[in-house]
């Protein structure tokens, strides 16, 4: 691989990222803020690629993508620099989906309740119709951990949540499932420049009264970013705001 990749957090889908960027040929590079006592199976990892621990430096500014774990806030200090330097920043569903083959339909899920259930039946019944199917995402087995570039993949059903849709860019569901949405999910405030809203800023009142004045985005509706009009959309959203 000529890309050079930075793997931001060394969480499932990070390692799971880096081991198939191995794979493909790459040489990554992953950076942990966390200690390296805190990092399961750290001695692996050290011994398997080039990295640091307990903290950002700037050394993952030398790579041409950088790849985010879900749930590391997409503002903190190193990756305002790499937006500065127009680094590519996604996420592990995004690399997953540039790599898959292109015979593998994705079925994925997202929405505040009832996702990993969805999923899981989804699975299941596919595999029982006699299709090969791979459960990956949010449920708990990271997208690039299966042999996705290989072509035998039927279909991918991911569990996506708002985190992971936060840095998706090309990624397209060829079903896209968005369920109950409440007012606890994460959302975009449209404004200039867009700014992100996390679930704690919910409680101010100060982002309630914006809130009312403001177009909301929500991130899971990123779901259904990149899909065509004839691809599926199953959708029923709740909102309730007082």
């Amino acid at each position: 691989m000529m890309v050079k990749f930075g793997i931001l957090g060394m969480a499932k889908s990070g390692i799971a990222a880096a081991y198939k960027i191995k794979e493909l040929g790459g040489k990554p590079f992953l950076s942990e803020f966390l200690p390296k006592e805190k990092i399961v199976h750290h001695q692996n990892i050290t011994r398997d690629f080039d990295c640091e621990f307990g903290g950002h430096s700037d050394k993952i500014l030398n790579c041409d993508t950088i790849i985010v774990s879900p749930g590391i806030p997409l503002n903190i200090p190193v990756l305002k620099k790499a937006k500065e330097q127009n680094i590519n920043i996604i996420g592990e569903i995004e690399f997953g989906f540039s790599i898959k083959s292109a015979n593998s339909k994705i079925i994925a899920v997202t929405g505040s309740n009832g996702k990993s259930t969805t999923v899981s039946l989804i699975h299941h019944t596919l595999l029982k119709a006699g299709y090969k199917s791979i459960l990956a995402g949010n449920i708990g087995t990271p997208f690039t951990a299966f042999p996705i570039e290989k072509s035998g993949i039927d279909f991918i059903v991911l569990e996506l949540s708002s985190f992971q849709l936060e840095t998706i860019k090309k990624f397209k569901a060829d079903i896209a499932i968005l369920l109950k949405i409440l007012r606890a999910l994460t959302i975009f405030v449209m404004c200039s420049p867009v700014s992100l809203i996390r679930n704690d800023s919910l409680k101010s009142l100060s982002f309630l009264t914006a809130l009312r004045k403001s177009s909301v985005i929500l991130i899971d509706i990123k779901i259904w970013t990149n899909m065509p009009k004839q691809n599926f959309v199953f959708s029923k959203i709740k909102m309730k705001m007082t």
